[in-house]
């Protein structure tokens, strides 16, 4: 019983070790992409208010300025840090920009982050080029969107087949189930009851020659 009882305990160990990291990649993974795709949904938030002030006559660093410091988004709080972080000079604003890229972890992200780079090392207008890329930004989004709808059907078919059709199946096989096992009960009966007739016969079949 002991033996017994450690390779269980060992088994559960092994299943245990295998299942829980497992389990929390899983989660974290999940995580992930729920903040990504959170950062993403703010992303032409940031690109418009950008766009408008630097249209308008702003810098860059006064229009990322504006953004940082009047929305409380995931994204624009991320962006406060860098921007704190190389308007106060403790690191460079390329070196801030790329941080924040890789913080966001998003190519939509990366994109923005070298479009800027490139426009202001270039001297080129920074405005088109944001605005360009805001266009490309909502339509990947309403694809992404039309994507996601267009899954709903499937995804509503795996509750619909686990949770709802067994309970259909047994509402309308039930009572036929309930019939069949009936008669099955009843031909057992039947047939215990013949069974038992068939015995007293012989019994008296045997009595009787006895007595002859």
């Amino acid at each position: 019983v002991a033996t017994r009882n450690t390779a269980l305990t060992c088994l559960a160990a092994a299943i245990s070790i295998w299942l829980i990291p497992s389990w929390f990649g899983r989660r974290s993974q999940r995580l992930a992409l729920q903040k990504r795709n959170e950062y993403e949904r703010a992303l032409p938030e940031m690109l418009s208010v950008i766009v408008l002030a630097v249209q308008a006559g702003a810098t860059f660093d006064t229009a990322f300025e504006a953004y940082v410091t009047r929305f409380t988004s995931a994204l624009a709080q991320q962006s406060k840090a860098a921007y704190e972080l190389y308007i106060s000079q403790v690191v460079s604003r390329n070196d801030a920009l790329d941080g924040l890229a890789r913080e966001v972890d998003s190519e939509l992200f990366y994109h923005f982050v070298a479009t800027v780079k490139r426009a202001l090392y270039l001297g080129s207008p920074l405005g088109i080029a944001l605005e360009n890329q805001l266009r490309d930004i909502r339509e990947y989004r309403e694809e992404k969107i039309k994507e996601e709808i267009a899954k709903k059907p499937v995804q509503i078919l795996l509750p619909l087949g686990v949770f709802i059709l067994p309970g259909m199946l047994i509402l309308l096989l039930g009572p036929i189930l309930m019939e069949v096992m009936q008669g099955i009960r009843m031909r057992k009966v039947i047939n215990n009851i013949l069974g038992g007739i068939m015995k007293s016969i012989k019994y008296y079949r045997a009595e009787m020659q006895n007595l002859i």
